[in-house]
């Protein structure tokens, strides 16, 4: 009798979950819609704060990169400035961008250096001149030969034209201008900057007193060490 009772109790159990199960089945196709919706919503709030967060934090940076200073754009000037109506061959271009590239800045050492700078350079060159031997036979080949005339031609043009090589004032570029429109620029520049003429030479002063005392003791220290080391 128990065992029988509880079959039956057993059986009557699994009737009532598999009416459950139906139950919640049939419910399930009235709520799924409305839990799926449910996610979405979710989610898609939780997206809204993101992207809101993001866009706060664009907007400020774009507000402090607009109080920042523009871009400069640099200026770039032509290497030479051919102010007249001379024509030049690429050759004769060629050697006067040699020499813009080949030129020493001077005007970048100080004022009681430059001397002593000149000095060591020519012995330098010497040295060089008499040590490689290869040198003399190279620079008069056909192709140094040739080049070596350009130097004239761009005299003769410029004197023909009554024109100067000047350097110019802004980048590191030589004007080819005319010798009077030199001239008068030279003068009007002296004019609107209301120069006056001083009665002394106050370089000379300084130079006496300061500058031509330290050039002598380098000038001399250099010519013993060179002559006691270069053979």
């Amino acid at each position: 009798m128990k065992e029988n009772s509880y079959t039956s109790k057993k059986q009557n159990l699994n009737q009532e979950l598999y009416h459950l199960h139906l139950e919640v089945t049939n419910s399930w196709r009235h709520i799924s819609d409305y839990i799926s919706k449910t996610i979405d919503d979710s989610l898609n709030g939780e997206l809204d704060k993101k992207y809101k967060l993001l866009n706060k934090k664009l907007n400020n940076l774009q507000k402090s990169h607009s109080h920042s200073k523009p871009e400069q754009n640099n200026t770039f000037y032509p290497q030479i400035i051919n102010k007249t109506n001379i024509e030049f061959t690429d050759e004769q271009i060629s050697l006067l961008n040699k020499a813009l590239e080949a030129e020493t800045a001077i005007n970048s050492i100080p004022p009681q250096d430059q001397e002593v700078m000149r000095y060591q350079v020519a012995k330098n060159i010497e040295f060089l001149y008499k040590h490689q031997g290869n040198l003399h036979k190279k620079y008069h080949n056909g192709l140094a030969h040739n080049e070596s005339k350009i130097p004239k031609q761009i005299k003769d043009k410029l004197s023909q034209h009554n024109a100067i090589i000047a350097k110019g004032d802004k980048g590191n570029t030589i004007n080819i201008i005319n010798k009077i429109d030199y001239h008068n620029k030279t003068k009007e520049f002296i004019n609107t900057n209301k120069s006056t003429p001083i009665h002394h030479n106050s370089t000379n002063i300084f130079q006496k007193n300061h500058t031509k005392p330290s050039i002598n003791i380098t000038y001399l220290f250099l010519k013993n060490v060179n002559g006691n080391t270069q053979t």
